[in-house]
């Protein structure tokens, strides 16, 4: 799928939504974020070039460069143990990359999963890692928005 999609189309669909959103007059609680895996990328672009349009950002094993220290989303990551993507030391780069920033962020790892592990048509599919990331990440975003 990554090798048909337009990365700049995407961005400026995204951007488009955001916008969109932004200025809906039943917007009142703040606009938060939620990615997996590839769409990390660019929920993670979002946040760095628009610092101030996104409240609170959820993340599911994924991982991005970028500059965060302009931004002050509040993050919640998600990540399994054993993925094959994600190295340990790409999200340690990410969290401290996020950190720059002037929003809380907080990273969980799920033991014994993998990549795809929240996803319930994925092999990799861990009912109870994917149950509590998901109490979790509810909880965040009502405290969050």
């Amino acid at each position: 799928m990554s090798s048909e999609l337009d990365a700049t189309r995407a961005i400026e669909d995204v951007f488009a939504a955001f916008d969109y959103l932004r200025n809906h007059q039943q917007l009142a609680n703040g606009l938060g974020v939620m990615a997996a895996s590839m769409g990390v990328y660019y929920a993670l672009r979002v946040v760095q070039d628009r610092p101030s349009d996104i409240d609170a950002t959820v993340l599911f094993y994924g991982t991005s460069d970028g500059d965060y220290e302009g931004t002050s989303t509040t993050v919640l990551g998600h990540f399994a143990e054993n993925d094959q993507f994600e190295s340990e030391s790409d999200v340690k780069a990410l969290r401290e990359r996020l950190q720059a920033g002037d929003g809380s962020v907080s990273f969980q790892t799920y033991p014994d999963t993998e990549h795809w592990f929240f996803e319930s048509d994925r092999p990799e599919y861990d009912e109870d890692a994917a149950e509590l990331a998901w109490s979790r990440t509810v909880e965040f975003l009502r405290a969050e928005l």
